[in-house]
C-alpha cells in the first residue's frame, strides 16, 4: 500500500524546484523477525556515530587527565571499530592505546602519544564510511512488489522508501 509521497523541494529565484521524489510503501506483517529487523545501512551509520562519540569522549577525558574514563571510552571505541570492520580507525586508535583485546575493548592508554596521531584520530573519527548494498533477494525484489508471508494479511507495518531522480516527471496521483 502506498503510505506517502515525499518530494524534496528547493526554493530558487525561478520558483520551487523539485530535486527528488520518493514513494513510501507500507506492508503489514506478522513476522516479528521481519518487522523488527534494523536496516544494515542505518545500523552501520548509527554504529559510526557511537564510535565517533566514544573516541571524542575518550580523547577529551585523556586531555583532562581522567585516565579511567579515557580508558573505558577508548576501549569501547576499539571494540566498536573491530566489530564494524573499521580498520582505519582501529589503526589510528592503536597509536593512542595498546589494544589488549579488541573484541572486549580492553585497552591500556599509551604514556606518550604523538600529537599528530591524536589529532588524526580526533579529526578522522567524525568521517563516515560508505557501505555498499548487499546483493540478495531483498535487493532484487522490485520496490513495488509487496512482501507477503504465507498469503496472509499481516499486522506489523513495514515501510520501504523508493526514490526517483529529479529528472523524472512528477508522480501522478494514485488511487491507492
Amino acid at each position: 500500500m502506498l503510505a506517502a509521497r515525499v518530494s524534496l523541494v528547493m526554493n530558487s529565484p525561478s520558483g520551487p524546484q523539485v530535486l527528488g521524489q520518493g514513494l513510501v510503501r507500507a506492508i503489514w506483517t506478522d513476522d516479528e523477525a521481519l518487522s523488527t529487523k534494523i536496516n544494515q545501512r542505518i545500523a552501520h551509520y548509527t554504529g559510526q556515530a557511537e564510535l565517533a562519540e566514544a573516541i571524542q569522549d575518550g580523547l577529551e577525558a585523556r586531555k583532562q587527565g581522567d585516565e579511567e574514563t579515557a580508558t573505558a571510552k577508548l576501549g569501547k571505541a576499539a571494540a566498536l571499530a573491530h566489530g564494524s570492520g573499521n580498520e582505519d580507525t582501529a589503526r589510528l586508535l592503536a597509536k593512542v592505546v595498546d589494544v589488549v583485546d579488541e573484541k572486549t575493548g580492553t585497552v591500556r592508554l599509551k604514556k606518550t602519544v604523538d600529537d599528530a596521531d591524536e589529532m588524526a584520530l580526533d579529526t578522522r573519527s567524525t568521517k563516515t564510511v560508505r557501505v555498499r548494498g548487499r546483493a540478495g533477494a531483498a535487493s532484487r525484489r522490485r520496490p513495488d512488489q509487496p512482501r507477503r508471508m504465507d498469503g496472509h494479511h499481516h499486522r506489523a507495518l513495514l515501510i520501504a522508501v523508493t526514490g526517483t531522480p529529479a529528472s523524472s516527471p512528477p508522480l501522478a496521483p494514485s488511487a491507492t
